[in-house]
């Protein structure tokens, strides 16, 4: 009859090429790159480095907005000109582990949503979850306290240390900092997370440096400006709520710096906690991302990624977390 056949049907989302739940630390989608690979980036020139981390930054970037699904196509793409250097090695390797960590988020994400379209239709609210790179686990899952479907939206600030947050501070992360806080919608919910790359890279270095008398003195020092940040922020926005969240305690080499960070932090916030307060304590959430509760306890076992992030898990945790520290329904919108 002349008819055209129909088109045929789209082609389903792309798996990412190599990405799995339990990638080992030095698999092929970590950040230090193919297992058994000696080539660095030394076969690119800095144009063509340049160029990659574009790239790379793309992947990063549409993560955080929620457009997904590109990603996988985009990411099989890069694959080859990826795989196989140790691109930690080069100026690159910021952009590299971002690329890394989405990689590695993303096969789960296209388990719970096919299309990955986000479900802000079938969702009752959002909870913003601003904070380093370990708010991107959170990304893009929907929790349901209370039978509520719930959407976490990662707010991401590169490279943010609490101490960036003191008064005196003109580095450019502060800036990125409250930037991102004014994507905040007024009388939001929220959970900071923060204070992971203080103990990484700070703290032990200030006490050699005889800056303070110990890992104590400074974490405390390092908490008054991240509580005092955050009250500013509760107060600028008008939020609801804004939950602080322990640091994550995932590697072996700080755990010990965290799990007494997150000491003086729970402290320091309750004490700023009240009924005027919208700042609140998320009770219970280092417990339960330890396996044990001693001073050799490790990471949850469920939480192993990538040796430096948590699996998406920790969205439950989240949740259990939430119902313990205030959570309350939200209205219909």
């Amino acid at each position: 009859d002349g008819t055209p056949p129909p088109p045929p049907p789209p082609p389903p989302v792309a798996l990412v090429a190599g990405a799995g739940e339990d990638l080992p630390k030095a698999g092929p989608l970590s950040a230090e790159g193919a297992v058994g690979s000696t080539a660095g980036g030394a076969d690119y020139s800095a144009a063509e480095l340049d160029m990659l981390a574009l790239l790379l930054t793309m992947v990063k970037v549409l993560f955080v907005q929620g457009r997904l699904a590109p990603l996988p196509a985009l990411i099989n793409a890069l694959e080859p000109a990826r795989a196989g250097r140790k691109l930690h090695l080069t100026l690159v390797r910021n952009e590299h582990a971002y690329y890394c960590c989405v990689a590695q988020l993303l096969p789960s994400l296209v388990a719970t949503l096919p299309l990955l379209e986000l479900p802000t239709e079938q969702a009752a609210g959002t909870v913003h979850v601003i904070g380093d790179s370990h708010c991107l686990p959170y990304g893009w899952r929907v929790i349901e306290p209370l039978g509520q479907k719930v959407l976490l939206r990662p707010v991401l600030v590169t490279g943010l240390k609490a101490w960036h947050l003191r008064p005196q501070s003109d580095f450019f992360p502060k800036a990125n900092f409250w930037h991102a806080a004014a994507s905040l919608p007024h009388g939001a919910r929220a959970v900071a997370l923060f204070g992971e790359i203080d103990c990484r890279e700070a703290l032990l270095i200030c006490v050699e440096r005889k800056r303070y008398e110990s890992v104590e003195e400074g974490a405390a020092a390092v908490i008054d400006v991240y509580v005092s940040a955050l009250l500013e922020l509760a107060e600028r926005r008008k939020l609801a709520k804004l939950w602080v969240h322990a640091v994550p305690p995932v590697l072996n080499e700080t755990r010990r710096v965290v799990r007494l960070f997150n000491r003086i932090l729970r402290q320091k916030v309750l004490a700023a906690s009240g009924a005027s307060s919208p700042l609140v304590w998320l009770e219970g959430m280092e417990e339960t991302m330890l396996d044990g509760a001693g001073d050799e306890a490790g990471l949850n076992p469920e939480l192993k990624l990538d040796g430096t992030h948590m699996h998406p898990r920790c969205a439950g945790l989240l949740e259990a977390a939430l119902l313990r520290s205030g959570w309350e329904p939200m209205a219909s919108s």
